[in-house]
């Protein structure tokens, strides 16, 4: 009798641990929630419900990520040092059976949202959208219109295309010059 008894309070107590986890660890990804930040401040790391982590530490990052992530060495001096800096991810398509890894840069009036993934696709320009390519460093980039779409206004950009081996990138701007975006995208092939 003294063993049911006692393993009916081991049951009790694993089942109050398990619950005690799940409590601070809400209360830590909740805490942790993306917040403004910049490249100077204290890194951060969460995954969402979805599965996806956020986080402004690339080695962090790189561990979940089985390709190099690459970062842009150029940012436009326009965003200044107040912006938020995300790399999130893995988004996994078993469809196409590709992994994706997005970074994102925004302050108050710019953004750069930059997709790479392990699986080459050749994007074709949309002749709506006036393409124009681009020979940096012998790779062919397909620069293009972009739109960000808000439950305001929608906002012109411009997106670069490109592949290198396997991988596939993808680099929007908005609010900032074209110079500037291929300045982005040459930091990025070097």
């Amino acid at each position: 009798m003294t063993k049911k008894i006692l393993q009916k309070t081991l049951a009790l107590l694993n089942v109050f641990i398990i619950l005690v986890f799940i409590i601070l660890g809400c209360a830590q990804v909740s805490s942790n929630f993306p917040k403004q930040t910049n490249q100077n401040n204290e890194h951060y790391w969460f995954v969402d419900s979805n599965g996806h982590f956020h986080t402004n530490d690339v080695k962090m990052a790189q561990k979940e990520i089985p390709f190099t992530i690459i970062v842009p060495d150029y940012i436009p001096d326009i965003f200044g040092s107040n912006y938020s800096y995300e790399i999130t991810g893995p988004f996994e398509n078993p469809l196409s059976n590709y992994i994706e890894v997005k970074i994102q840069y925004i302050d108050e009036q710019h953004q750069i949202y930059i997709s790479e993934y392990n699986k080459k696709v050749i994007m074709l320009p949309n002749d709506e959208a006036k393409p124009v390519y681009h020979d940096i460093i012998g790779i062919k980039v397909l620069q293009q219109q972009s739109f960000l779409y808000g439950s305001e206004d929608t906002i012109e950009g411009l997106s670069f295309n490109w592949n290198i081996d396997a991988l596939t990138f993808e680099v929007e701007i908005f609010n900032i010059p074209e110079e500037e975006g291929i300045k982005i995208v040459e930091s990025m092939i070097n």
